[in-house]
């Protein structure tokens, strides 16, 4: 569904150009759009990480920092 709207903006915004009515109807969908962005980051933020994923990322980063570290050595 997110991308249906993210064409039909995407259209919209180009045949703007010659039409001031078109433009600001495509700046009214361009706002839609990012409140959802807005409101899905949120609640992104808002969700609890589980403990396996937090202690992956940090093993991930740890070993980019170790081939980072050999890669001077070099």
């Amino acid at each position: 569904m997110f991308s249906v709207d993210f064409e039909r903006t995407t259209f919209a915004k180009r045949n703007a150009m010659s039409h001031p009515r078109q433009r600001d109807l495509a700046s009214q969908e361009s706002l839609g759009i990012d409140q959802e962005i807005a409101l899905l980051l949120t609640a992104i933020e808002q969700e609890t990480v589980p403990d396996r994923l937090t202690k992956l990322a940090t093993e991930l980063q740890n070993a980019l920092i170790q081939k980072r570290r050999c890669e001077k050595e070099e």
